[in-house]
């Protein structure tokens, strides 16, 4: 299976201070070995915008160390690109909190995976405890 990672999920597992961080590793440990994690231009954006935001790093070059470092040290680790528009926001969309869970719904569907997240009520997705 593809899993496509939320922002919230990229935040919890590679900030050892962050609230959920234990449930995203207990989540990731339970992944099998012909699993594979997917990162794209949203949630590493959102990654280094929510790190710098919360002080988990001092600045965006040390955010973006810490991503490229996962992605090293994570062989499974994938990129899908980001070519969806608004016009491919899933219609359960009707909210502007809503945009970002749908395109990223909708991306990950598109790639043939599924949303990771720790948010509730998105069609599809996989909860994470």
């Amino acid at each position: 299976m593809k899993y496509l990672l939320d922002v919230n999920v990229v935040v919890a597992l590679l900030i050892a201070a962050h609230e959920h961080h234990e449930s995203a590793e207990t989540w990731a440990g339970t992944l099998q070995r012909d699993d594979q994690v997917l990162l794209c231009p949203w949630s590493e954006i959102g990654f280094v915008r929510v790190a710098l935001a919360a002080g988990y790093v001092p600045d965006a070059a040390t955010a973006r160390r810490v991503l490229a470092a996962f992605q090293a040290a994570k062989a499974e680790v994938g990129f899908i690109a980001d070519d969806r528009r608004a016009a491919h926001l899933p219609a359960w969309v009707k909210t502007p909190g809503q945009t970002g869970d749908g395109h990223l719904a909708s991306l990950a569907a598109a790639g043939g995976a599924k949303l990771a997240t720790f948010d509730r009520d998105i069609p599809g997705a996989e909860k994470i405890a």
